[in-house]
């Protein structure tokens, strides 16, 4: 699977999760909504420092989200 195809797979579980919609994960990160929702439909790349501020706001370490990415793909 395409990373960015899985990258927004995953942003999007993480999201659902915590009970998240695109709009609190928009506020949350410092991100507009639709950007948010290129990412999860694999229409656009996270930057290192989108990664961070992703992973910040889902409260995790950036190291935790890639680990996460890094085990779908292995799949």
């Amino acid at each position: 699977m395409e990373l960015k195809r899985v990258f927004g797979n995953m942003m999007r579980e993480l999201r659902e999760k915590k009970a998240m919609t695109q709009l609190d994960l928009a506020e949350t990160s410092g991100y507009h909504k639709n950007y948010i929702s290129l990412l999860e439909t694999a229409q656009r790349q996270p930057t290192l420092e989108t990664i961070f501020a992703i992973a910040k706001a889902f409260e995790i370490k950036p190291s935790e989200l890639m680990a996460n990415i890094e085990k779908e793909i292995n799949n």
